[in-house]
């Protein structure tokens, strides 16, 4: 499977073999070559600078479904201008919404109180790496 990655940043740090394509979401013109090609799409819905949700949700899925893209996730918390856009078109969508992750806090099965995610995280970073003998 490819691999295609929109950033606002030319110099973006993306494993080997992403294609990396520039453009900004707040700018519709920019995204033009991006969909080509493209059949499945995660799109955020809010912005970068401030979290608000982002407006150009109408145009983005204009030149999505204009390129053949066919399937959507949304990484979103509501119903802004991007999640509306996507459910009034006839593209395959789900939405993804990080309420845990997000809120800062987690709360594990022991039923301790919840905690900062960073903080859980870091207790339990050695369950998630890989024995030396499974390292390439």
């Amino acid at each position: 499977m490819r691999v295609r990655a929109l950033t606002r940043k030319s110099n973006a740090d993306l494993p080997a073999g992403v294609e990396v394509v520039r453009g900004d979401l707040n700018a519709p013109e920019s995204l033009a070559p991006a969909p080509d090609g493209v059949t499945a799409m995660h799109l955020l819905t809010l912005t970068g600078e401030d979290n608000a949700p982002l407006a150009t949700g109408p145009a983005i899925v204009a030149l999505a479904t204009a390129a053949g893209v066919r399937r959507v996730t949304l990484l979103g918390t509501g119903e802004g201008p991007v999640e509306q856009a996507v459910a009034a078109s006839d593209l395959e969508w789900t939405v993804l919404w990080p309420i845990d992750m997000t809120a800062e806090t987690v709360e594990d099965v022991t039923g301790r109180p919840p905690r900062r995610f960073a903080d859980w995280a870091a207790d339990h970073a050695s369950a998630f790496e890989r024995p030396p003998s499974a390292r390439p």
